[in-house]
């Protein structure tokens, strides 16, 4: 279970996806919203192909994104990243910092993605950004994250990502089973809430303005039209 913003309440999130309207994780943990898209059919398509590699038996993908949660949670919240091969198994892993995973060198072989980790703990429901590597989508359309709590994320271009699903503390992957899988999700800053708050602000101020404006011409209208009913008896 975990604590989320939803309207302006906060609730206690208990269901094996992601809500399906924008949702925030509270106020002294940050200042983003997360705001869900209906998912389009490559991304879908793209979704779909990810998870029958983490799900098919003896997944090189699933063993591989496991160490990376475990390396992650055992080193201190250290990300770590790499590259994701055809047939699921990944690369030699390169170590980060508390903020970020190095890209790293493009090993020799069919490398189809890549991955990296965040140290997000179970207990925090945050969709990850996407477009903050130098990674190109076209040329590694697999782009995953791992979080140290266990999720993982598939991530598109133009910001979006998606649950796939859960690894439980034994290593055994579950694919999400919820309404938020026919969603991608885009993180909105604070900064950019601020400005559309701004910019909202001064819609309904003008809004205002032209109410008014358009309540004095009807009373200027109709003051006119009874002048005139004056000078016609």
């Amino acid at each position: 279970m975990v604590q989320i913003v939803l309207q302006g309440r906060t609730v206690q999130w208990n269901s094996p996806g992601l809500p399906t309207e924008p949702f925030r994780i509270g106020v002294r943990l940050g200042t983003a919203e997360y705001r869900p898209y209906p998912i389009n059919s490559p991304n879908s398509q793209s979704r779909r192909q990810i998870l029958l590699m983490l799900t098919n038996t003896g997944s090189n993908l699933a063993s591989g994104l496991f160490i990376l949660v475990q390396l992650t949670a055992s080193s201190g919240s250290i990300e770590h990243s790499a590259y994701i091969f055809d047939n699921g198994t990944l690369s030699a892993t390169s170590r980060g910092s508390h903020s970020h995973a190095p890209v790293g060198s493009r090993p020799a072989g069919n490398v189809i993605g890549f991955v990296h980790t965040h140290p997000v703990p179970a207990a925090v429901l945050a969709p990850p950004s996407a477009n903050d590597y130098g990674v190109s989508f076209p040329q590694y359309p697999t782009q995953l994250v791992a979080e140290m709590g266990g999720r993982i994320w598939a991530l598109f271009s133009g910001g979006y990502s998606t649950l796939l699903g859960t690894f439980n503390a034994s290593g055994h992957f579950f694919a999400t089973n919820a309404a938020s899988d026919g969603f991608v999700y885009q993180v909105v800053s604070g900064d950019t809430l601020r400005l559309e708050a701004h910019d909202q602000a001064n819609a309904d101020e003008q809004a205002g303005r032209d109410r008014q404006s358009a309540a004095m011409r009807r009373i200027a209208e109709q003051r006119r039209l009874e002048a005139e009913r004056r000078l016609r008896r």
